[in-house]
């Protein structure tokens, strides 16, 4: 078994709220890959679930904060103010971003976050 990693581990695990994690299921059958996984890394103990949901935590704000920005600058009337917020929500979604870097802890984390927004 390779280390999860090394490849896309969303591909075989899903990372639920709270850093949760689970074999993923395609047609009701679970991911062995994913299960596998789990088990030989032990990717439920305490501590890699609290980092993962801590992970989680911050990604999410980031972005929640890059999108409030932009529903002000949505709102705002006077088109410069509109403009700096507009810009402020553009490096708030590009710091939120810099988390998807490889180097990175909880990349996959991340990325899911990412995805359940419909983000890149």
């Amino acid at each position: 078994m390779s280390n999860p990693c090394d490849d896309r581990p969303e591909s075989h695990l899903e990372f639920l709220r709270g850093g949760v994690i689970r074999a993923k299921k395609r047609g009701g059958v679970e991911s062995l890959r994913g299960a596998q996984s789990i088990e030989v890394f032990g990717l439920r103990r305490t501590d890699l679930v609290e980092q993962r949901g801590e992970r989680e935590r911050l990604v999410r704000t980031a972005i929640e904060r890059a999108l409030k920005a932009e529903e002000i600058a949505v709102g705002e009337l006077r088109a410069e103010r509109r403009k700096e917020q507009e810009q402020l929500a553009t490096d708030l979604l590009n710091d939120a971003r810099k988390l998807l870097e490889a180097q990175q802890p909880y990349l996959a984390v991340a990325r899911a976050v990412f995805k359940e927004y419909g983000l890149k």
